[in-house]
């Protein structure tokens, strides 16, 4: 089995890294920027800065994710070549990959590296496309109002919510680091300039298959990007692709993300339920508010987005309060299993969707 270091530290690196006993490879640690390592909380074991450990730890690879922090991406390069320097093999999340390859800091390299993107799900998309296949199982969809809005530790716990209810999920992950966690990425032809019409009967046609091949009881969608446009800068491709999984297979419920609020306001989630009810057709189940700050900025991306810690949330007003709407903190772990436990248990009480 190989033996893995991710870099950087982010809030998807940590998901992953706390995961590691359901990963498909060992993860041994996570590598951070040294500048980081006085944001690192004290309760994480297994980070590190240095890379000359690698070879005392037995370490063979390295996955690097999204650059979330808008960090330089010539760092990225530094540590891509010390891996290989030090013959490890290099996994780069996809969208880092074409950012790197586009700036020409994948170039140089010796033809030998083992540099790599983390590989997509393969699917061809056939000629007959015109056609839309029912999905016979509970479909739930993980969206955000922002990419990095914690819906991949949603996916992750959700999936673990059902299976320990003894039901068994398949999950198509938002997040490519969702691959070491057995889960399905997107395809290919999702990311392709296929028209929006095609590529929704193409994703139907996927999650048909995949209930066909796997035969799930429940199906677990995490969706990539926004729902809507964040700000004048921040598009979140305009919702594309909440639209196509929502046409394609019409969610039963779906769990809404945000970035942390100043304020917990009734009426904004009354106006976000309606929203996604008759813009995509679903019935939010829950909403679920990240540690993840976003900060707009006048420069670069229009934003800068801040990972906080479990402590700094945890001591905000209203944390661990009961509500009408199902609102909770990702960091309030009792009232995510709460709601995530409610949903598997509606499921349960209507026969037909969930056996």
């Amino acid at each position: 089995m190989r033996k893995a270091t991710i870099f950087p530290y982010t809030a998807d690196a940590i998901t992953l890294f706390e995961n590691r006993d359901d990963s498909l490879i060992y993860i041994d640690s996570v590598l951070c920027f040294k500048e980081d390592l006085h944001s690192v909380s004290p309760k994480v074991d297994g980070i590190t800065f240095d890379m000359p450990t690698f070879e005392k730890r037995g370490i063979d690879s390295i996955i690097v994710c999204d650059n979330l922090l808008n960090n330089p991406l010539g760092a990225f390069q530094k540590v891509i070549y010390d891996g290989v320097k030090h013959g490890l093999s290099v996994e780069i999340a996809p969208y880092l990959y074409t950012q790197l390859h586009q700036s020409g800091l994948l170039d140089g390299f010796p033809p030998q590296s083992k540099i790599s993107t983390i590989s997509l799900d393969e699917f061809c998309l056939g000629e007959q496309l015109p056609k839309v296949y029912p999905i016979n199982v509970p479909v739930i969809a993980v969206m955000g109002l922002a990419p990095n809005s914690s819906k991949f530790d949603v996916q992750v716990e959700l999936r673990k919510t059902f299976s320990d209810a003894g039901y068994k999920a398949t999950v198509i992950s938002s997040n490519s680091l969702g691959k070491f966690l057995g889960m399905h990425i997107y395809p290919d032809f999702m990311f392709s300039d296929h028209s929006l019409a095609k590529k929704t009967y193409g994703f139907n046609h996927y999650v048909h298959k995949l209930v066909k091949d796997e035969q799930p009881d429940v199906i677990i969608i995490g969706i990539p990007d926004g729902i809507i446009p964040y700000n004048q800068k921040i598009h979140n491709s305009f919702g594309e692709f909440a639209s196509i999984v929502c046409n394609a297979v019409h969610p039963d419920f779906s769990i809404l993300t945000s970035g942390l609020l100043d304020v917990i306001n009734e009426d904004y989630f009354s106006q976000l339920k309606m929203l996604c009810r008759y813009r995509f057709d679903t019935e939010i189940f829950a909403f679920c508010i990240s540690n993840n700050k976003i900060q707009e900025n006048d420069t670069g991306d229009g934003y800068d987005t801040y990972f906080l810690s479990n402590e700094f949330v945890e001591a905000l007003p209203g944390f661990g309060q009961e509500n009408i709407y199902n609102v909770f903190y990702n960091s309030d772990h009792i009232g995510r299993k709460k709601a995530f436990q409610k949903l598997v248990e509606v499921l349960e009480s209507n026969v037909n969707p969930i056996c």
